[in-house]
């Protein structure tokens, strides 16, 4: 069965001085349907005592963890108080990037004096080389300079691999069919298998001519490159369709496999299969498709699993369905009292998990997809092999906070493990493809052209405001407590010798500044990415 989660007990309560929570299921917070299945832990602290029984305590509580003098400790709080995303807007982007001053766009036309006959021509700006801008985004702010020439002659040459396509035809299309069955013909027209080609027909006809290699590259790991390019897209995507309805809050969903997990995720296309039909089991289910970010992940035992946030439903599954087939009803029984020929009576097959509620249709279902031939592992399956957390899903309140704490587990070595593909898939054709991905959420971003000399003052000001990191320390504003701003530094373990006697290397744990922005163009990860951008604006008055 499905394990919910609570929500997790807020900043505002602190536990040393309102004595001992109950813990409570958050139904009362997501409705009726959350509490009936599972269990629930974690959730809001209910203070014991005169709390409890009748007015609420006033005045300065200090936290526990953080030292700070807290006003609302003890009093009731709403959802408002637990989750409040704050996500920009795209208006919210368009208005940053009026800040900037405008510069010629790539390819505008300018008029210039000819150096020959002294007449003025119109002349394109287009020209070769890097155009410096700075895009905008709801959780981050991006420095790049790509050359649009380039990147034009890029577009020329995929049109041209499109009718490269169509012009396959006799043998090359029968050798290129070959190759995407791992089929080779010696000279004697005979079939020898070798690896199969996994491409585009333009991509084959360039290794034809020698151009590239046979083999495809298999994804074994997530690189860091792979991180940083999750984290920047995280904080690019648009994220109002999560939060599109009120008072509804996201959960973290993970769905596990069996004990026994090898018979029935070999590869890593099977686990991504796994995750298609789950999506369609869904859809179907509850009228609509998912909205949110997966991940895909494996525990110690190398059995992989996936954690999707996103935003539970409410009510029973298949809701739609039945109210549609009992209107469908009521029209056949109508036209047929009428007179009418109505022909057959409309039927509905109920699917498996049909009225119940989303943890325990996602436990059945989930089950149902993997489908374990082993009763025994297919119960135990069913019985503990998906969670929502609520607790979790209430840490995504802004786009930073959604993109690391959603790639948090890259940022600790003992949690590396995770990414680690089982020697089972470290195969040709077995391997898990993408480690993370996105659905119903699109990208929101604004470039904005400027100059280099802009440009270049962004950039030192990005990287100086990136080596420093902003702390609270209780000792400012005589003992009530304050933020400062501190070197950004991070624990790394380094060798320090080498055992004479055993040869084992000795390691010690240094602290060393953390470097971001170490080039001119790169990213930053920030709370708002609007508003960071117009204090960057205020640069302009510098140059």
């Amino acid at each position: 069965m499905t394990t919910v989660q609570g929500s997790a007990r807020p900043a505002t309560t602190n536990p040393a001085s309102v004595g001992p929570s109950v813990l409570s299921s958050p139904a009362s917070l997501l409705g009726p349907e959350v509490g009936q299945s599972g269990s629930a832990s974690g959730s809001v602290g209910q203070a014991a005592g005169p709390a409890a029984a009748g007015g609420s305590p006033q005045g300065l509580v200090t936290s526990a963890k953080t030292v700070r003098e807290n006003e609302t400790a003890g009093q009731s709080l709403d959802l408002d108080t637990l989750f409040a995303p704050t996500f920009p807007t795209r208006d919210d982007l368009s208005e940053a990037a009026g800040t900037f001053a405008k510069v010629a766009p790539w390819g505008a036309l300018r008029v210039t004096p000819y150096a020959l006959d002294g007449f003025l021509a119109r002349r394109g700006i287009g020209h070769e080389g890097p155009r410096p801008r700075i895009v905008i985004a709801p959780g981050v702010v991006r420095l790049e300079a790509p050359d649009l020439a380039k990147r034009e002659r890029s577009m020329e040459r995929h049109a041209d691999d499109q009718t490269l396509t169509a012009k396959l035809d006799g043998p090359e299309l029968k050798r290129y069919l070959d190759a995407v069955h791992g089929w080779k013909r010696d000279d004697d027209d005979q079939v020898v298998e070798v690896e199969k080609f996994d491409g585009t027909p333009a991509e084959w006809m360039r290794r034809d001519k020698g151009e590239t290699s046979l083999t495809g590259r298999e994804v074994f790991e997530w690189s860091r490159k792979s991180r940083a390019r999750m984290i920047l897209r995280m904080a690019e995507l648009d994220w109002a369709p999560l939060f599109e309805i009120p008072g509804r809050i996201p959960a973290m969903v993970t769905l596990t496999y069996p004990g026994e997990w090898e018979s029935v995720a070999g590869d890593g296309k099977e686990v991504k299969r796994h995750l298609v039909t789950f999506l369609k089991r869904y859809e179907r289910a509850w009228g609509g498709r998912i909205v949110g970010v997966w991940k895909l992940e494996f525990q110690r035992r190398g059995a992989p699993h996936f954690h999707i946030l996103m935003v539970p439903p409410h009510g029973s599954a298949g809701a739609l369905e039945r109210e549609l087939h009992a209107i469908r009803t009521a029209e056949w029984k109508s036209a047929k009292q009428a007179g009418l020929d109505a022909g057959r009576r409309p039927y509905r097959r109920a699917p498996l998990g049909d009225a119940l509620s989303f943890p325990t249709w996602l436990s059945l279902v989930w089950a149902d997809v993997v489908d374990h031939q082993d009763p025994e592992e297919r119960r135990k399956h069913e019985a503990a092999g998906t969670g929502i957390d609520y607790a979790e899903g209430m840490k995504a309140s802004d786009p930073k906070r959604l993109a690391m704490y959603f790639a948090k587990h890259g940022s600790y070595a003992a949690k590396e493990y995770q990414h680690e593909v089982p020697d089972l898939w470290k195969r040709p054709g077995k391997g898990p493809g993408r480690f993370w991905g996105y659905w119903g959420i699109e990208v929101a971003t604004v470039a904005v052209e400027v100059d280099w000399e802009m440009y270049l003052l962004t950039s030192r000001t990005m990287r100086r405001w990136a080596a420093r990191t902003r702390i609270w320390d209780p000792k400012l504003n005589e003992g009530k407590g304050g933020h400062r701003w501190v070197k950004a530094v991070r624990t790394v373990r380094v060798p320090r010798g080498v055992n004479p006697e055993t040869g084992v290397i000795k390691m010690r744990n240094v602290t060393r500044p953390i470097q971001r922005m170490t080039r001119v163009s790169g990213f930053l990860c920030v709370n708002n990415g609007p508003e960071f951008a117009k204090v960057l604006s205020r640069l302009q008055t510098l140059t």
